[in-house]
Formats: structure tokens, C-alpha cells, sequence
């Protein structure tokens, strides 16, 4: 009796004690079977977290190249056998365009505004009024490049309906493309007539433009600075014409 009186007494002063940590009871025990399961965490492998590369495309056989190769040039063949044009009049009003550009260089270089130009030689035939001799010369150089223009619209698929009913750029760009095209049959076609001019005047055409003949050297850079203007008048006048034309088939 007298020690559970005891115990009764003292109760206020362990619990004091636990609070503050002075005492602590004993922590059960858990049993195996109730423990807790730990998984292992195993570290990958360095090689599995590794990025494997890109698969590398499978190599074209040469008889996939051939039929490649075969298919394209069917493509190139059909755009000048077989073209098309759907609008009949166009390749007529881009003609005019290149020969109004050659009448504009024609009248520029007998202003004096610009070098006479070589293929600017006054007709026997015609009657010596003002310009008049001149007209036919300038028509004629004018109908050469738009031969050249002809074929690179071709080339660029420039006559078909996508190019003036399509987007600004589409018209912009098939343009562009097939201007490029007859840049290069121009620079070719005057390459030529520049070795025949140059073996009708005596002069050896493989000293020039090396600084060896000054007389051969003089007929380059004419030539040259005659291309340069066809090629920035010519691309100047068929854009701003395409960009009409596309303007003009809007809806």
C-alpha cells in the first residue's frame, strides 16, 4: 500500500523528466517478420546509360543510283520535250519584256551613257534617220536572250500555273531559277562568239584576259561588261514583270 502511494507520487516527476528528455523508455523491438522490406538499389550500367548513335542510313546501290540517275533525267528530257504551258501567251509577253530590256541598253549606249555595245552595228540597208538603223541589230540581240530566257523558264517549270497563281515567292522564285539558267547559256553562247571574234582579228585566244595581249585582254572585258548589263537589265525587267503577272491573277 504504502508503495503504490509511493509510485502515485512520483508519477508527475517522471513525466516532468520524460518531457525534457532526461529519461526516455525503451524503443519496441520490431520482429523479423514485421521488418520492413529494403530494396537494393543497384547502379546501372555505365555502358547501358550510354546513348547509343544514330543509325546510319543504309548505302544507295549502284543500281539504285542508276535508277535514280535514270528517273532525273526523264524529268529534264519531259521539261523541254514535253512542256507545260498553261498560259499560252506568257512565253510571247516574256520575249517582249527581253527585247524591250535590249532596246533600253541599245538606247543607253547610243546616248553615249554607256559604251557602245558590240552588237550595236548600224544596218547598210536601212536609211541613216536618227536610231533607225539600229533597231534591227538591238531586236535581234534582244531575241537571243530571250531565247536563253525561253529555255531557262523551262528549266524552271516558269509557264506552269503554280508560277503566277501560287504565292509571291513561289512566282519570285521559279523566276530567279530560270534566270539563273539563262545567265548560264549566256555566259556560254558569249564565250563563243568571243573565240570567234577573236580568231577573225588574228589574236590568240588563250592569251586572253592574262595581260599578255592588251588588244585580246580589251575584247574580254567589253564582252564581259556587255553580259553583265544584259544579265542586270534582262533580270530587273522579267521580275518586275512576273510579279505583275502573279499580282494581276490574284483573285
Amino acid at each position: 500500500m504504502a508503495t503504490a502511494m509511493l509510485l502515485a507520487a512520483m508519477m508527475p516527476t517522471f513525466t516532468a523528466m520524460r518531457t525534457v528528455g532526461i529519461i526516455a523508455y525503451p524503443r519496441p523491438i520490431l520482429h523479423a517478420s514485421r521488418a520492413l522490406p529494403c530494396r537494393a538499389v543497384v547502379e546501372p550500367d555505365k555502358a547501358s546509360r550510354a546513348e547509343k548513335p544514330a543509325a546510319e542510313p543504309p548505302e544507295e546501290t549502284l543500281e539504285e543510283a542508276y535508277n535514280a540517275g535514270l528517273e532525273f533525267g526523264k524529268d529534264i528530257k519531259r521539261k523541254f520535250a514535253a512542256p507545260r504551258i498553261d498560259d499560252p501567251g506568257l512565253p510571247y509577253a516574256d520575249a517582249l519584256v527581253c527585247i524591250c530590256g535590249s532596246i533600253f541598253l541599245a538606247s543607253l549606249g547610243l546616248t553615249g551613257i554607256l559604251p557602245q555595245q558590240t552588237w550595236l552595228q548600224p544596218l547598210a540597208i536601212v536609211p541613216a534617220w536618227r536610231g533607225l538603223p539600229y533597231i534591227v541589230p538591238a531586236c535581234s540581240h534582244g531575241a537571243g536572250l530571250a531565247a536563253c530566257w525561253i529555255l531557262g523558264a523551262l528549266a524552271a517549270e516558269a509557264f506552269e500555273r503554280g508560277a503566277y497563281l501560287g504565292t509571291w515567292q513561289e512566282a519570285f522564285s521559279r523566276t530567279w531559277k530560270g534566270g539563273a539558267f539563262a545567265a548560264g547559256i549566256l555566259l556560254l553562247s558569249t564565250q563563243v562568239s568571243t573565240f570567234v571574234a577573236l580568231t577573225e582579228r588574228g589574236l590568240d585566244p588563250s592569251t586572253a584576259g592574262l595581260g599578255i595581249d592588251p588588244a585580246a585582254d580589251l575584247v574580254v572585258i567589253r564582252r564581259g561588261f556587255e553580259v553583265l548589263c544584259d544579265i542586270a537589265v534582262q533580270c530587273v525587267g522579267l521580275t518586275a514583270f512576273r510579279i505583275y503577272r502573279w499580282r494581276d491573277a490574284q483573285p
